[in-house]
């Protein structure tokens, strides 16, 4: 486990198991980091998008802290960061969004300069698979996820990923293997190798923007929208602000932008600023869904009030990878 308790767990014996909670003690303890510098409701949607999900590791060598972090995240929905105030907190990568998410709308006739871009094609990925539970005694990992592909999906809009990219459709060229040194447990490795391949199966729309000084206050980790597309333009042939009909109830809701099966947000989550004298440089990625339980009703794991009910293991199955075989001997 991580080798430590929280001081209000001592009483329990609960050692800790979310991302935030490591981060944030290894910050107090090892950096000796202000603790009320924290972000606190940053903090809790941390733990709330990673019910159920469980880390734990061991960390035999020194290693930069800083590197540490970036390492943890890898295996997280979440991006952790310092804020211009000094202040740390978590950028999140909800599975859902809505207006309410938004924390500010930009006017486009205050756009001074725009660019349009998009991740790199060799981030798409269709297969994913994790391999978890390191051998520290050899470096090795001793157990891996099954693999997930967008081919694995019913209907032909997840099939024709590979069309769309020009994408080898035996995934040989989309294969991601990522190699988790922090869970050690099936559930966690599964619920992350999902969200890999909902987050990698498209690439996401990028736009860079200078705007003026009114929008100083933006942060990496802020979600933003328009007020209409900038110019007129659209972004590679997709609208990026929300698209309103009438439903059969004669009231405005919004139409959703598919991509290969998956919803595109009219929303962008800022990932750089640059901020000077008399205005202000920022990069944002637009958001995608990344419920899979749309996809396929089987990832949804099961909820009991605000807990995660983890399906139970086979009797005898210790090292918690679904089979008894002679590796639970072992």
């Amino acid at each position: 486990v991580f080798g430590d308790f929280s001081e209000d767990m001592v009483n329990t014996s609960e050692p800790l198991m979310y991302p935030s909670e490591v981060i944030k003690h290894i910050l107090t303890e090892e950096c000796e980091y202000d603790p009320s510098g924290f972000n606190e409701q940053e903090f809790q949607e941390v733990v709330d998008l990673h019910r159920g999900w469980r880390y734990s590791f061991t960390q035999h060598e020194i290693i930069n802290s800083k590197k540490l972090i970036e390492d943890i995240a890898r295996s997280t929905k979440t991006f952790p960061r310092f804020k211009s105030d000094g202040s740390f907190g978590w950028a999140t990568t909800k599975d859902t969004y809505s207006e309410e998410d938004v924390d500010l709308t930009i006017e486009t006739l205050d756009v001074l300069s725009y660019k349009f871009d998009r991740t790199k094609l060799e981030d798409v990925k269709t297969k994913i698979k994790v391999d978890f539970w390191k051998d520290y005694a050899n470096g090795n990992y001793v157990y891996s996820t099954d693999e997930i592909s967008v081919s694995d999906f019913e209907g032909e809009d997840f099939i024709n990923a590979y069309e769309y990219y020009n994408l080898p459709n035996n995934d040989s060229d989309s294969t991601l293997v990522l190699e988790s040194d922090y869970i050690r447990e099936y559930y966690t490795a599964e619920q992350l190798r999902n969200w890999l391949l909902s987050w990698h199966m498209n690439q996401h729309n990028i736009i860079t923007l200078t705007l003026p000084l009114k929008y100083l206050k933006l942060e990496v980790g802020d979600v933003i929208d328009f007020d209409n597309e900038i110019a007129n333009m659209l972004l590679y042939g997709e609208k990026y602000t929300a698209v309103m009909e009438l439903n059969d109830d004669d009231e405005l809701e919004r139409v959703p932008v598919l991509r290969n099966g998956q919803e595109i947000y009219p929303y962008f989550m800022i990932t750089e600023t640059n901020k000077s004298l008399d205005k202000i440089t920022i990069k944002a990625m637009q958001l995608h869904k990344h419920d899979m339980a749309l996809f396929d009703p089987s990832f949804a794991p099961e909820e009991d009030g605000d807990d995660i009910v983890i399906p139970p293991l086979p009797t005898g199955d210790v090292n918690g990878d679904g089979v008894v075989n002679v590796l639970d001997v072992i």
